[in-house]
């Protein structure tokens, strides 16, 4: 899992918090339900689209977030990575020969920034972050475009998508460019479930 791809999670998965119990019908509804939230659960399924490719990357795996800011951002086939935040500390783990062995590279800093973010995502606050400008559909598709330009160069969009179950997403499309993109389809998440302090403090 490289930077980049740690930021889609991080990405995708404020997205969904944010978005978490709100059937809302506008930005302002959305921030009032998303203060509900103190943890959320589940698994996903990762489909990656590009015209390179004669069919879709598919990858499986399993989140976790608890209030303030633990994260698990786990990705359990076809390979296996773990992403763990907690008391402002970042640790990546690798699945190899000799079991899980932590990433060190020193470019895990860079989440220091997205964790910044955590805050104004999950109070639903999505008008006062500074990268994106959010917005809702006639279809209450939530469609989020990046304010820097810098930032387009690779992520144009995402889009949430509810599921017919009030309150939950079904799915979140990061478009990098106009035939590329990623989807994170999300299957039964539990909000507000019991969540073990472990699970954000050791990769087993």
């Amino acid at each position: 899992m490289t930077v980049r791809h740690i930021l889609m999670a991080l990405f995708v998965l404020l997205s969904v918090v944010g978005s978490a119990l709100c059937g809302a019908q506008s930005l302002d509804e959305m921030r009032a339900a998303a203060e509900k939230i103190t943890s959320i659960k589940g698994d996903f399924i990762q489909e990656k689209q590009m015209p390179i490719l004669a069919r879709p990357l598919i990858a499986r795996g399993y989140f976790a977030y608890q209030r303030p800011a633990s994260l698990r951002w786990e990705y359990q086939s076809p390979l296996q990575s773990v992403l763990l935040l907690h008391d402002g500390g970042v640790h990546r783990y690798l699945q190899s020969d000799k079991g899980w062995v932590e990433d060190s590279a020193s470019n895990l800093k860079s989440m220091e920034f997205i964790l910044q973010e955590i805050s104004k995502w999950l109070n639903g606050r999505f008008e006062d972050n500074p990268m994106f400008k959010a917005s809702i559909d006639a279809d209450k598709k939530i469609v989020m475009t990046p304010k820097d330009k810098g930032m387009d160069q690779f992520i144009r969009r995402i889009e949430l998508v509810m599921a017919d179950k009030p309150g939950v997403i079904k799915t979140v499309t990061i478009f990098e460019n106009s035939d590329s993109f990623t989807r994170f389809t999300f299957v039964d998440p539990r909000i507000n479930a019991s969540i073990p302090p472990t699970e954000f403090q050791k990769v087993q």
